[in-house]
C-alpha cells in the first residue's frame, strides 16, 4: 500500500510539475525566428526587425532573421525550420516564430494558410499549412505569431494542423484581411500589450494576452484569434532570461592547438596597437596548411595593473604629471567605481570557469588551451569602462583641460604612466589641438570648380601630381564674401595638422592628406578612403532622403551608426575640440564592392569650421532650414553664445532622432519653412522623439535622444568641474543606452584584445 501511495504521489507531483514548469514559463533558452520575404516591401522587413529587437532586449531571446526567397520558398523554408530544430533541441528551449507579410485564401487547397511575396495571382507562394505540424518534433513549446490575411487558416485541417506543443495568435480570422505594417497593424499593437504586461506584472501570458488584445481599450481594427497548447497545458508564458556573464564557448573543431607566445619587449599601450596590424598581417602570410584558425588574445593584466598602480601611487616609474589624488572627488569615484564593478565582473566570470582549468588572481588571468577568446572578449568588453573613466578623468583634469596648460600638457605626453594608461595618443591629439606650433599642414594645389550650394562639395578622384596618394576625398568649400583669409587658412592649418595626426579608429575620421587654399575660388582638405570596397561616397543626408532607393540599414546598424558617431563626437569633445557641423550631410559613408553601402563604417566629415573650445566662431550663419534644424537656438540667426560642446550634443541629439526614424528633421517643417523660431524648431523636435521615437527604436534610445536635445544632460553648466560632468554623463546616459539597442549577434568578429580608451563598438 505504501509503495502505491508513493507511486501516486510521485506520478502526480510530476504531472504538478510538467504543468507549473510551463505556466510559468521557466525556460533556460528561448529563440525567436523571424520571417519575412526577401523581396517584401521594406515595411514588412523593418516591423521584422523590430520584433527581433524587442525580444533581444526585452526578454534576452536569441533572434535569428530568416527572408524566404522566391525560387523554391517552400523548400527554404522547411530547411530553415529543420535547422531551427535541430540546433535547439532542448528539453527547456522556447520556440517563437513570426511571420509579417502577405496571405492567400488558397482556395485550391481546402482554405488552408499559403503565404505570399504579394498579392498578385502568380505571386511565389507556400503552404505554412504543410510545415507547420514538423513543430510537433521540438521537445518543448512553440508560440507562432501570424501577421497577415487570412492568418487564422492556420488551423484547419482534418490532420491535426496545430501540434498539441503549438501556441498559435494570429492577426485575423478566416475570411479577413489584416492591416499592412504600422501604427496599427497588428504586430504594433503586440508588441505594445506585450510590453506594458512585462512593466505592469514581470511576465506576459499569451492567454492574457489575446484577452487584452481582444478588448476595445487596445484599439486593433480586427480581432486576434488565439488557439491554446493541447493536452491542457495552460499557456505559455514569456519571461525575461538572465543574460548569462560568460556564454558556453564552442566546442573547438580542431584536432590539437600550439599556444604561441609572442614577447613585444617593454612597449606601451600605444605601441602595441599601432604593431598589432602588421602582427596580423605576419601571421596570415603563407600560413600552414594545416592550420585552421588564429586567434589573438590580449589579457588584461599589464593594463589593469597601470589602473592599480596609478591608483595607489606606487609606480616606479615616477610621479605623473596629475596624479590620482590631485583630480577631482568625483574624478576618483568615477574611477574607483568601475574599477569595483571590473573586479566584482572578473570574480564572476572566474567563478564559472572554476571548472576549467583556470586560475584566477586578483588582476591576472591565465586561461589554458581548452579555454575560448570568448572569455578574454568578456573580460575585455567589461574593462572598456574603466579606461574610460581614466581617459576622461585624466583629460579634463584642472592641470591639463585648459588652454593655457601647454607645459603640462606637453610633459603629459611622455609621462610614462600615462603611456602605461594608454593615453598618449589623446595627449598627443590634444597638444596639437590647442598648440600646433612647429607642426606643418601639407599644402596641396588642385584645381577645382566647387559650384554653389549648402553643404560641403564632395568630390573623389585621383591627383595627377601626386601619384602615391592614389583615390582621395576633396571635401571643398567655396570662399564667402568679406571673410578674412588670414583666419580660415590659420583655421584649415591647424585643423589639418590634427586631421593628419596618428588616431583611433574611434574618431571615426578618415586620414588627412592635407589641405588645399586656392583663393578666390574654394578651400578644403584632402583625405584618403578606404582602400577596399568602390571608391564611392554617400552621405546620411542622401541615405534619409525620401527619394532614396538603397536598400536601408537594419536596426543593429542604425544603433550602431548612432553609437559610433557619438563615440567619435566623445572623443573629439576630450581632446577640446568642438565640430560645429554635427549633421547627417556631414556624415560619409562608402560602398562595397558588391554596390551595398558599407553602414559598418561612418565617417564623421564637415570639419572645415571645426575649433578648439574657447576660440572664436568663424561660421557665417545662413538662414535655411536644413542647416537650422541642427543648431540649438542660441546658435541660430545672430548667436548670442559662443559654440560649446552642448551645442555640439544638441546637433547629435537631431542626428539621433534622424537615424532612429530614418528621416530626415527638416521634414518635420516642410509646411511651415518660413518664420520658424528657433525654441518652436527645438520643442517640435522634443514632442516628435517624445510621441515616435520609442516605437521605432526603443526606450533607451529615446531616452538619450531626449537627454541630447535638452543639452546639458542634467549636469549644472555652471560647474567648474563640468567638462569632467558632462563627459561622464555623455558616456553613461547617452551611449550606454544606445549601446543597449545593438545586436551582438550582427557585431560579427573582433579580436578580443585589450584597447585603452574603447572598444570596437
Amino acid at each position: 500500500m505504501d509503495q502505491d501511495e508513493d507511486t501516486t504521489k510521485h506520478n502526480a507531483n510530476a504531472a504538478l510539475s510538467r504543468f507549473f514548469k510551463t505556466n510559468r514559463a521557466e525556460y533556460d533558452t528561448g529563440t525567436v525566428l523571424v520571417v519575412y520575404w526577401e523581396e517584401c516591401e521594406e515595411e514588412f522587413k523593418e516591423e521584422g526587425q523590430q520584433v527581433g529587437a524587442f525580444f533581444s532586449n526585452k526578454f534576452n531571446y536569441n533572434v535569428e532573421y530568416f527572408e524566404i526567397p522566391r525560387e523554391d520558398p517552400e523548400l527554404a523554408l522547411d530547411s530553415r525550420l529543420n535547422e531551427l530544430l535541430l540546433k535547439n533541441k532542448k528539453n527547456d528551449c522556447l520556440l517563437i516564430i513570426h511571420y509579417g507579410g502577405h496571405g492567400d485564401d488558397d482556395d485550391a487547397q481546402k482554405r488552408q494558410l499559403a503565404w505570399a511575396l504579394n498579392i498578385e495571382g502568380d505571386s511565389p507562394a507556400l503552404s505554412w499549412s504543410a510545415l507547420q505540424p514538423k513543430l510537433r518534433l521540438h521537445h518543448s513549446e512553440v508560440l507562432v505569431l501570424l501577421d497577415c490575411c487570412f492568418a487564422s487558416q492556420a488551423a484547419r485541417g482534418s490532420k491535426s494542423p496545430i501540434p498539441e506543443n503549438v501556441e498559435l495568435l494570429v492577426a485575423c480570422g478566416l475570411n479577413t484581411k489584416t492591416v499592412l505594417p504600422g501604427k496599427t497593424s497588428f504586430t504594433t499593437h503586440l508588441l505594445r500589450e506585450i510590453g506594458a504586461s512585462l512593466e505592469a506584472e514581470g511576465s506576459v501570458k499569451i492567454s492574457t494576452l489575446h484577452k487584452n488584445l481582444a478588448s476595445k481599450e487596445a484599439g486593433l481594427g480586427q480581432s486576434a484569434i488565439y488557439y491554446p497548447l493541447g493536452n491542457s497545458k495552460g499557456s505559455i508564458v514569456l519571461q525575461p532570461l538572465e543574460k548569462p556573464i560568460c556564454p558556453t564557448p564552442p566546442s573547438p573543431p580542431e584536432s590539437g592547438s600550439v599556444i604561441l607566445r609572442l614577447s613585444l619587449g617593454r612597449q606601451n599601450q600605444d605601441a602595441i596597437k599601432k604593431v598589432l596590424d602588421e602582427i596580423v598581417d605576419w601571421l596570415k602570410r603563407n600560413p600552414p596548411p594545416i592550420i585552421s584558425n588564429v586567434k589573438i588574445i590580449e589579457l588584461l593584466r599589464d593594463s589593469a595593473a597601470a589602473v592599480q598602480s596609478y591608483i595607489n601611487d606606487d609606480s616606479q616609474r615616477g610621479k605623473p604629471v596629475v596624479p590620482f589624488n590631485d583630480l577631482d572627488t568625483p574624478a576618483c569615484n568615477d574611477i574607483l567605481s568601475a574599477l569595483s564593478t571590473f573586479k566584482n565582473k572578473a570574480g564572476r566570470v572566474a567563478s564559472s570557469l572554476a571548472d576549467s582549468s583556470v586560475i584566477f588572481g586578483a588582476l591576472d588571468t591565465y586561461l589554458d588551451e581548452d579555454a575560448s577568446a570568448v572569455w578574454a572578449e568578456e573580460l575585455t568588453t567589461s574593462f572598456v569602462p574603466v579606461q574610460r573613466a581614466v581617459e576622461r578623468s585624466v583629460l579634463t583634469s584642472a592641470k591639463l583641460c585648459r588652454a593655457t596648460a601647454e607645459d603640462h600638457l606637453r610633459q603629459a605626453t611622455s609621462d610614462p604612466q600615462f603611456l602605461a594608461l594608454g593615453l598618449g595618443e589623446i595627449l598627443n591629439l590634444k597638444v596639437l589641438a590647442y598648440f600646433p606650433q612647429g607642426k606643418d599642414a601639407r599644402k596641396i594645389t588642385i584645381q577645382l570648380d566647387v559650384p554653389v550650394g549648402l553643404f560641403p562639395c564632395r568630390e573623389i578622384r585621383t591627383l595627377p601630381d601626386i601619384p602615391e596618394l592614389g583615390s582621395v576625398m576633396i571635401e571643398a568649400k567655396r570662399f564667402e564674401e568679406n571673410v578674412d583669409l588670414r583666419v580660415v587658412k590659420k583655421r584649415l592649418e591647424r585643423l589639418s595638422v590634427l586631421l593628419q595626426s596618428d588616431k583611433s579608429a574611434e574618431f571615426q575620421t578618415l586620414p588627412c592628406s592635407g589641405f588645399f587654399f586656392e583663393p578666390p575660388h574654394a578651400y578644403g582638405l584632402i583625405f584618403g578612403v578606404p582602400s577596399n570596397g568602390l571608391k564611392l561616397a554617400v552621405t546620411l543626408r542622401e541615405l534619409l532622403s525620401r527619394e532614396c532607393q538603397k536598400p536601408k540599414p537594419s536596426l543593429d546598424q542604425r544603433f550602431q551608426i548612432a553609437y559610433k558617431i557619438g563615440r567619435a563626437l566623445s572623443k573629439w569633445h576630450l581632446v577640446g575640440w568642438v565640430h560645429q557641423g554635427i549633421a547627417s550631410y556631414n556624415i560619409v559613408f562608402f560602398y562595397n564592392n558588391d554596390g551595398s553601402v558599407d553602414y559598418t563604417n561612418p565617417y564623421l566629415c564637415g570639419f572645415e569650421y571645426a575649433r578648439h573650445e574657447g576660440a572664436p566662431s568663424t561660421a557665417r550663419i545662413v538662414e535655411q532650414l536644413e542647416l537650422n534644424v541642427y543648431r540649438h537656438p542660441e546658435r541660430q540667426g545672430v548667436p548670442n553664445a559662443s559654440h560649446h560642446k552642448e551645442h555640439d550634443i544638441y546637433s547629435y541629439g537631431v542626428l539621433l532622432l534622424e537615424i532612429g526614424l530614418w528621416d530626415l528633421a527638416e521634414e518635420l517643417f516642410r509646411s511651415q519653412r518660413k518664420e520658424l523660431a528657433p525654441h518652436y524648431m527645438a520643442k517640435r523636435l522634443r514632442k516628435t522623439v517624445e510621441k515616435e521615437l520609442g516605437f521605432h527604436a526603443g526606450t533607451s534610445y529615446q531616452k538619450a535622444t531626449t537627454l541630447c536635445l535638452d543639452t546639458s544632460l542634467g549636469v549644472d553648466v555652471a560647474d567648474n568641474k563640468i567638462d569632467l560632468l558632462l563627459a561622464r554623463s555623455f558616456e553613461q546616459d547617452v551611449l550606454v543606452e544606445i549601446k543597449k539597442g545593438v545586436s551582438l549577434g550582427f557585431i560579427g568578429h573582433r579580436f578580443a584584445v585589450d584597447k585603452i580608451g574603447g572598444s570596437d563598438l
